[in-house]
């Protein structure tokens, strides 16, 4: 039996059969009570994963008549760049006229309680300042609410 600690290398009482000090087994003791605290704890909820939103929101937007919508995938030659672009057909009444045009939209789409980076944020306001309709969303609730798709999810 050797006289110090196998844990910390302490010398051991005389009387100690363990080969452990008593300040390591109180460690142990709580280091246990804590793992058996967290493993008695009802696992939380997932969050719901951001691919998941984005094939909602895709699946959606391409059932829309006019709309075509595609994921555009991370990578080192995207970064900044939203996760959906797409355009849908708008007709716009002027005067006793109606024209119809491409709309361009960028949808940076992102867990909910998560928010986009300085650099998506930059970009999201680059095509807005060059016409193309831009947000951040968490859901495709979110995107429904846009003024560009909110009458045609009525369609």
């Amino acid at each position: 039996m050797t006289d110090q600690c196998f844990t910390c290398g302490r010398d051991l009482d005389p009387v100690n059969m363990t080969g452990i000090c008593q300040r390591c087994e109180d460690e142990n003791i709580a280091e246990d009570r804590r793992i058996s605290r967290i493993l008695s704890r009802p696992p939380r909820k997932p969050a719901r994963a951001e691919r998941l939103i984005v094939s909602e929101i895709l699946t959606w937007l391409n059932s829309l008549p006019g709309c075509i919508a595609v994921k555009r995938h991370g990578g080192v030659t995207s970064m900044g760049l939203a996760d959906i672009e797409g355009c849908i057909t708008v007709n716009i009444d002027i005067g006793t006229t109606r024209i119809t045009v491409g709309a361009h939209f960028e949808l940076e789409v992102k867990r909910p309680g998560q928010q986009a980076t300085v650099l998506q944020e930059a970009m999201l306001s680059r095509w807005t300042r060059a016409g193309a309709v831009t947000a951040v969303v968490h859901s495709l609730d979110g995107v429904k609410e846009l003024p560009i798709f909110g009458k045609l999810s009525e369609r």
